[in-house]
């Protein structure tokens, strides 16, 4: 919810001309500067009134309202950068503007997304102010107060809370893992194998295809791969196929 409205309100703010786009954007931006403590005896009164106290829903109100401002900020700089010719392009191609939002902007802001995911995520993985105040319950109390079980009035099992910390750790860094590849957005380059050519460097592409290439005073050399062929440790010279690119004058 956080992302997707987030990076809604970001593609209209950053990409999308009306009126009072700018009072929208710094109304966004000033939520940064509210602190989040003051509001919560607001929040606790609102929760009560509207019969949501004492569950789980009443914490999603607070954690978006709270780290949306942050998301808006960051994704609207980010789309705001990218080319207005690529949205142009799909418009041509008989595109209406939510399929460019979801096939076009949105797949080049993945990088900037992921980052905003990760940090919402370790943000709200450590709340505890908010489930303190709004949820009585102890069933029904997240991990950071399931943390706070382990200390008493005069003692506290300090090797047991230690073990739980650890273990509260590990579905972040798990997580930080399998997505940490999604916010190096791009081709990346790195040195071949030593199989290959070693003047020749490989660029490796979505969808497991690969390309080698080299640069000479003038123009790239480029040697092609099979991708059913290739197997990254050599690549045998009559499965590549050079094509030279020649560079226009600068």
């Amino acid at each position: 919810m956080l992302l997707l409205g987030g990076s809604a309100a970001a593609y209209g703010l950053s990409r999308i001309r009306f009126r009072m786009r700018a009072l929208f954007y710094y109304l966004f931006v000033g939520g940064l500067t509210i602190p989040v403590h003051i509001t919560l005896i607001p929040v606790y009164i609102v929760t009560r009134t509207i019969g949501l106290y004492d569950s789980l829903w009443a914490l999603i109100g607070p954690f978006v309202a709270f780290n949306m401002p942050v998301t808006v900020f960051v994704l609207t700089s980010f789309m705001g950068d990218i080319p207005k010719s690529l949205e142009e392009a799909a418009y041509i191609d008989g595109a209406n503007r939510f399929q460019v939002f979801w096939n076009v902007i949105l797949p080049i802001s993945r990088p900037a997304v992921t980052a905003v995911g990760i940090y919402n995520s370790v943000i709200l993985w450590n709340e505890f102010i908010f489930p303190l105040v709004l949820i009585n319950t102890t069933s029904r109390h997240p991990l950071t107060l399931a943390l706070w079980n382990f200390q008493g009035e005069f003692s506290a099992d300090v090797p047991a809370m230690m073990t739980a910390l650890l273990l509260s750790m590990l579905p972040l860094l798990v997580g930080h893992n399998q997505f940490a590849r999604l916010r190096r957005g791009g081709p990346r380059l790195r040195p071949v194998s030593p199989g290959i050519d070693p003047a020749f460097q490989k660029l490796n592409l979505d969808g497991g295809k690969s390309v080698a290439f080299r640069r000479h005073p003038g123009e790239f050399i480029v040697a092609l791969h099979s991708p059913d062929k290739f197997t990254g440790s050599s690549v045998p010279r009559q499965n590549r196929r050079f094509v030279r690119v020649p560079l226009p004058d600068c």
